[in-house]
């Protein structure tokens, strides 16, 4: 996946784990439904679909440019529909973000 042995992925099958996070992963795929921008951005930044176009991102992108989209990958997609659903989603990712620091320590 990368020549200069990038930490965060070593295989093309780590890197497509890697693109869809836990939050996605969890809601299942609808293919029928519309992109969300966040799906979009990555679309958009691995070649659109275009076999010729996707291989060319592959080989030209740097290591910083392929970190920082495997980042972008990573944050967490919340759709909500009210204010009192976003109050939610926040305190449970602050409560499991300060789970996962204390389990760090």
């Amino acid at each position: 996946v990368s020549p200069d042995g990038n930490a965060m992925v070593h295989t093309p099958d780590a890197f497509a784990n890697f693109m869809v996070p836990p939050s996605v992963k969890k809601q299942g795929a609808d293919l029928n439904k519309a992109l969300s921008r966040r799906q979009q951005e990555l679309y958009d930044r691995m070649g659109k679909g275009n076999p010729r176009d996707i291989i060319a991102t592959a080989a030209a992108i740097s290591a910083a440019d392929l970190v920082s989209m495997l980042r972008f990958a990573q944050r967490p997609e919340v759709q909500v529909e009210s204010a009192e659903v976003l109050k939610h989603e926040l305190a449970k990712r602050t409560s499991q973000l300060e789970k996962a620091i204390q389990g760090k320590n």
